[in-house]
């Protein structure tokens, strides 16, 4: 594939490189790490058109609806994760190292360019991974909760 990764196309790899517990990282991992590397949830295109530049890459396979980061990708990511830094340094490398397109302030949200199909890609599976996510969110925003006093007067 000759397109230039796109800025969400990193994001997505390092979702899928972190949400890895050794089986491949579900829909579900990938929106929930996604959120937590960069406090923003994934949509439709960024979802499809990343897996299909992502794989057209060699760094990702899916194998029974789980995403695996390939040998290639886990060299790319170990090399930007070296430099040290914080997840955003990190992804910053990673985008560096994979020569992808910086992001921009007049980049549009969606971006245009996310128009590629991925076999098997649903909108009704993303937004079930993307429900759970949030479910199991809420329960965790309120066990934080749970363990806290109200202020006296």
């Amino acid at each position: 594939m000759t397109q230039r990764y796109l800025r969400t196309d990193i994001w997505l790899l390092q979702a899928i490189v972190s949400g890895d517990r050794g089986s491949g990282a579900s829909l579900r991992d990938i929106v929930a790490t996604g959120d937590g590397l960069n406090h923003a949830i994934f949509n439709d295109e960024e979802l499809e058109s990343g897996f299909a530049r992502l794989t057209a890459g060699g760094l990702i396979e899916e194998r029974a609806g789980r995403f695996h980061p390939t040998a290639a990708a886990r060299a790319h990511y170990e090399k930007a994760r070296a430099g040290g830094g914080n997840v955003y340094e990190v992804r910053d490398a990673l985008g560096e190292t994979l020569d992808a397109e910086r992001w921009m302030p007049e980049t549009p949200v969606p971006d245009p360019r996310n128009n590629l199909t991925y076999p098997g890609f649903s909108s009704a599976a993303a937004d079930e991974a993307r429900r759970q996510w949030h479910d199991e969110a809420q329960k965790i925003i309120a066990g934080l909760d749970t363990g806290r006093k109200p202020k006296g007067k």
